[in-house]
């Protein structure tokens, strides 16, 4: 006994030297996060309403004073509690057995205290979702199965997809577009456990199975439309789960599959023409529009709304897109396939008061300034490229810190370059009714025929949007 005594003697001596330089190491680190903090919340604080500021300085104290305390007290109980052991003085069966009932007891205590704090979910099954877990480009994009999400929270609905489209924009997500904002937001999002697999679709329309207690704008069997921002999961999979205020009702007039060639494209069209372009009915009349690019989703949309506005609109279009163009209200149309098609529009004399690019790239916008009028601008109607990708370890780090405070303690919860909202897609599906805009839909594919809509939406052949049916 006194053998085993002296052995488990050197053990806790050596857990204690462990034990002591994990301690010093956490503060060194606590410390140097402290005062990387201090330096963002003074570049902040120009920024930032006074209230805001008091707000976060008293939490940051308190978290500060707490996680001080936490260590006096961890420090106190390991030399209280060591003291007996390494004497070795009072060592004996009981006060072994006493030990390992204690640790027994309070496991299970922790484990049943756990079971009771879990978020409350329905029962575990699976569906079948389309994504990629490896972020390396449309080879990697699979239809796999995967666990069916739950409400969470008090304003969240359950929709059982009917129909999903394909965006550009997935393309780069599944290439890592907006990967470092998803992983930060990842974490607070209990349906989640990791970033990837990322499921891809920015837009669903589909039926209402499940509502929180809070919703009060839908009922079960609601048929509905949603577009989510590129750093959410996405809404290619046979379930998904939406903030109510993502949410509205789909156009009557349309199928699933029409409804959601629209949901997305015209929510990003809305944006640019009435918020960024700024354009409405008192001063948009007689202006000269291009639309570069304009058989994509997105600019089918873009000239029907330019043209509920009274602008002049010229098109550039793929050769078999022009006369869906001209239909539209388009008053020129010049196919893409046109040899030499930047230099002769560089050419015309005539200059355009806005122009909207619908592709990415800064080719694509460099020739788009080129062509605007002196007073004129060049309104991006595809997602640009997020600072957050391409930052190193210290920004990531103050980056981190950023997303986190803003989204925990002020609540903030809109992080795209387009506010995404259910008034949007009401007022859509209010012109949709009335026979004011009209969708195209160019394919409409299978779940497991996913990687040929990719590579068609990858091609930039494709006229309006691929959709993806899911089986009712």
């Amino acid at each position: 006994m006194d053998e085993v005594s002296f052995h488990l003697s050197q053990c806790l001596d050596s857990l204690q030297i462990i034990f002591s330089n994990l301690v010093h190491s956490g503060k060194l680190v606590l410390q140097n996060v402290r005062e990387h903090t201090h330096v963002l919340l003074v570049q902040l604080q120009n920024c930032l309403p006074a209230s805001y500021i008091q707000t976060f300085n008293t939490f940051l104290q308190s978290l500060l004073h707490g996680i001080y305390q936490l260590k006096q007290n961890i420090n106190a109980s390991f030399y209280f509690y060591r003291g007996p052991f390494v004497l070795a003085d009072t060592f004996n069966r009981t006060n072994a057995i006493s030990a390992t009932l204690g640790l027994v007891f309070g496991t299970g205590i922790g484990l049943v205290i756990g079971l009771c704090m879990q978020y409350p979910c329905a029962p575990v099954s699976s569906m079948k979702a389309i994504g990629c877990m490896n972020l390396s480009g449309i080879e990697d994009i699979t239809l796999d199965d995967t666990l069916v999400p739950c409400i969470l929270y008090s304003d969240q609905i359950l929709v059982k997809v009917y129909a999903g489209s394909i965006d550009a924009v997935d393309i780069r997500i599944a290439s890592g577009y907006a990967s470092t904002l998803r992983r930060l937001l990842t974490k607070h999002n209990h349906n989640a456990k990791t970033h990837v697999p990322v499921v891809l679709g920015r837009d669903c329309a589909g039926v209402v199975v499940e509502v929180g207690s809070a919703v009060s704008k839908f009922d079960i069997g609601d048929e509905v439309w949603s577009a989510v921002p590129s750093y959410c999961q996405g809404a290619l999979a046979e379930f998904v789960v939406l903030k109510e205020d993502l949410v509205s009702k789909k156009p009557k007039t349309l199928s699933f599959e029409e409804s959601v060639s629209l949901a997305y494209s015209g929510s990003l069209a809305w944006d640019v023409v009435f918020h960024k372009a700024n354009l409405n009915t008192s001063n948009a009349e007689s202006k000269k529009i291009l639309i570069h690019c304009g058989s994509t989703g997105v600019g089918c949309i873009l000239i029907q709304l330019c043209r509920l506005l009274d602008t002049h609109i010229t098109v550039t279009c793929l050769s078999r897109a022009v006369q869906v163009m001209l239909g539209f209200g388009a008053s020129y149309c010049i196919p893409l396939e046109t040899p030499d098609l930047e230099e002769q529009l560089i050419k015309q004399r005539s200059r355009y008061d806005i122009v909207f690019n619908c592709r990415a790239g800064p080719d694509a916008h460099e020739l788009c300034l080129q062509l605007c009028s002196k007073q004129g601008k060049v309104v991006t109607a595809v997602p640009p490229r997020l600072a957050s990708d391409s930052m190193g370890f210290l920004l990531g780090m103050f980056y981190s810190v950023y997303v986190n405070v803003f989204y925990v303690l002020l609540g903030r919860t809109s992080w795209d370059h387009v506010h995404f909202s259910y008034s949007i897609l009401d007022q859509i599906s209010n012109l949709v009714d009335s026979g004011h805009i009209k969708p195209v839909v160019g394919n409409i594919f299978k779940p497991q025929d996913h990687q040929k809509a990719f590579h068609i939406v990858d091609s930039n052949q494709a006229i309006g949007k691929t959709v993806i049916n899911f089986a009712r």
